[in-house]
């Protein structure tokens, strides 16, 4: 194969195709697609019986990453606390600091300080 030095050496490599698994289970197929596509029974209003259409799944808020240091024997019972209560990290400290946030809630006297009002 005579190699062509200005394109490169994997110009004449084919990657490989990459083919989805099946979805196994009608009812998550259901929910994904269209009933024309799936052949789901139609009602006789004119819509598909579709758990999707009664009820939306609820529109998850954009995040971002939140970097930061925890000390080592912290972190160490966070791990431990989430393996016990079978949750992740993620998750539990989330709900620990909406909890926090709650809690301490400013006050509208904080918040007019802070506004300089």
């Amino acid at each position: 194969m005579p190699v062509d030095r200005e394109r490169g050496g994997l110009v004449g490599v084919k990657r490989p195709l990459v083919e989805a698994a099946p979805i196994t289970d009608p009812a998550v197929e259901r929910t994904l697609l269209p009933a024309d596509v799936t052949g789901a029974a139609v009602s006789p209003v004119g819509h598909a019986a579709d758990p999707v259409r009664q009820a939306a799944p609820p529109v998850e808020e954009p995040t971002k990453p939140a970097t930061f240091h925890l000390p080592v024997g912290l972190l160490q019972r966070l791990r431990a606390t989430c393996r016990i209560k079978n949750t992740t990290m993620v998750q539990f400290v989330r709900e620990a600091v909406e909890e926090a946030l709650e809690k301490q809630r400013p006050t509208e006297e904080e918040i007019r300080k802070l506004l300089g009002l």
